[in-house]
């Protein structure tokens, strides 16, 4: 498994932060056209680390960074499994060395045997790294079967 290594292009956006209440608000008005009752609230942020977020860090919170790794052209004009990403190294290129690294992306190939979907969940805290990702893959093994677990 090689990791890759050569420079990748990147460009920095300035993302719009709008208030907190704005965003309630908008979310609200936005929501009750479509639902009969509807309440948005601005409240303090739950421990994400418990159920249901079981998150590698407890907020979200600090200095945010949206970054998109990879896409169409990494599968054109062939797919080439080798192509691995270091999550680190990722968050190093935007000047982060702690944090929540959070989002989807293909499931590393290697590992799995086959196509996958993963589910970042990485903390990142000064050259320690927790990682609570997942990654989901189609069980050949059960493919086309329908039982217990499907609801039939």
């Amino acid at each position: 498994m090689a990791e890759i290594k050569e420079k990748l292009p990147k460009s920095t956006l300035k993302l719009l932060k709008p208030e907190i209440d704005h965003v309630s608000t908008v979310l609200q008005e936005g929501l009750a056209k479509h639902f009969a009752s509807v309440q948005v609230s601005v409240v303090d942020c739950p421990d994400l680390t418990e159920k249901p977020f079981n998150l590698a860090l407890p907020g979200l919170c600090g200095d945010q960074k949206v970054v998109d790794v990879g896409g169409p052209a990494f599968l054109i004009p062939l797919v080439d499994r080798t192509k691995l990403f270091n999550i680190s190294n990722i968050a190093n290129e935007v000047n982060t060395t702690s944090g929540l690294v959070i989002g989807a992306g293909a499931g590393p190939w290697p590992v799995v045997g086959t196509n996958s979907e993963m589910a970042a969940n990485v903390c990142l805290q000064e050259g320690d790294v927790t990682v609570k990702t997942k990654i989901i893959k189609v069980n050949t093994d059960t493919m086309g079967r329908r039982g217990d677990r499907c609801g039939h």
